[in-house]
């Protein structure tokens, strides 16, 4: 396992960038601890990330949201404040966040 400090100014676009760069070299996310991220050795490339920004929905429209995601085989990493981290397996796919991209 290797921990990694990071901060971002730009966090959906960043994160989501500096993510996918990770899994290009090897290593999968495993846990987010405020800035440091922990990462565990994997496949190149096996995963893909997003990162949304979800101050925008109620409640209500999160679930849904949520609901939509794992039935498309999009796992949930973790929350911190209004930031949502998704992962998927690169072989199911493009990492969709939304009902009409799908």
């Amino acid at each position: 396992m290797i921990k990694k400090f990071k901060l971002f100014l730009w966090p959906v676009s960043g994160l989501t960038k500096w993510l996918n760069e990770m899994s290009a070299q090897g290593y999968r996310l495993i846990n987010i601890d405020n800035i440091f991220y922990y990462f565990q050795e994997c496949e190149k490339e096996k995963y893909i990330y997003a990162v949304d920004f979800v101050s925008n929905k109620s409640y209500h429209d999160f679930r849904d949201y949520e609901e939509f995601l794992k039935e498309s085989n999009i796992k949930h990493i973790e929350s911190q404040q209004v930031l949502e981290k998704w992962q998927r397996e690169i072989q199911d796919g493009d990492l969709m966040l939304t009902r009409e991209q799908k």
